[in-house]
């Protein structure tokens, strides 16, 4: 597992993508060293991934694309990137990560 190059997908039974019982051992298996986060909905689920990776894998340099999140109610969604960037995740935009060459730098950082 520790050369998996693809995509893993979780059923998650609730918003928390942690209350799937194989996040963990799996994140455990794989040992990330860096993780790109993005999607819907950015005061829900992406709340809940975020806030679980801070407190399980606190070692993880998180990224976070904040133009690729869409939160459902605006006011909290400024509230929550401020949060996050104080708590260390690196806000990145998607040209970065499409264009600007991060995922090609981790993986030379990670090799």
């Amino acid at each position: 597992m520790h050369n998996h190059r693809g995509d893993i997908l979780f059923h998650k039974h609730r918003f928390d993508v942690f209350s799937n019982p194989n996040v963990l051992p799996v994140l455990d298996a794989l040992n990330p060293h860096d993780i790109v986060l993005y999607g819907v909905a950015l005061d829900v689920c992406d709340k809940y991934a975020i806030e679980g990776l801070l407190q399980h894998r606190p070692q993880v340099r998180l990224f976070a694309v904040a133009d690729a999140m869409k939160p459902i109610d605006r006011d909290v969604a400024e509230h929550l990137l401020k949060e996050w960037g104080e708590e260390g995740v690196r806000l990145v935009k998607t040209s970065e990560v499409v264009m600007g060459g991060l995922v090609e730098e981790l993986e030379r950082a990670s090799a």
